[in-house]
């Protein structure tokens, strides 16, 4: 059975896995959507690659890609700060 995606909308939710990640690549928006920005992770542990999509308006989320590549992860990335994708729902970063 395919290992599932998993989407994390609390940052402390996954902050034990967080430092081992490590990055692969970071997308910028541009234009309307400079405030975008998304991060590529792997994460060896859980052999997975992550998408960590942030906007300078304080939303945040850290989507699990399952059992899809690291090309999948980077367009899901482009995808976000391009704004053919956002957030799976509102969820605000908290600092």
């Amino acid at each position: 059975m395919a290992k599932k995606g998993t989407w994390y909308k609390d940052p402390n939710s996954i902050a034990e896995l967080r430092p081992k990640m490590s990055q692969r690549s970071i997308h910028y928006g541009d234009d309307n959507y400079k405030d975008r920005r998304a991060y590529v992770l792997w994460c060896p542990e859980r052999e997975e690659y992550f998408v960590e999509m942030i906007s300078s308006t304080g939303h945040y989320e850290l989507r699990g890609m399952g059992i899809h590549s690291e090309s999948y992860a980077d367009d899901c990335a482009e995808n976000f700060v391009m704004a053919w994708g956002g957030f799976t729902d509102e969820y605000i970063l908290s600092r």
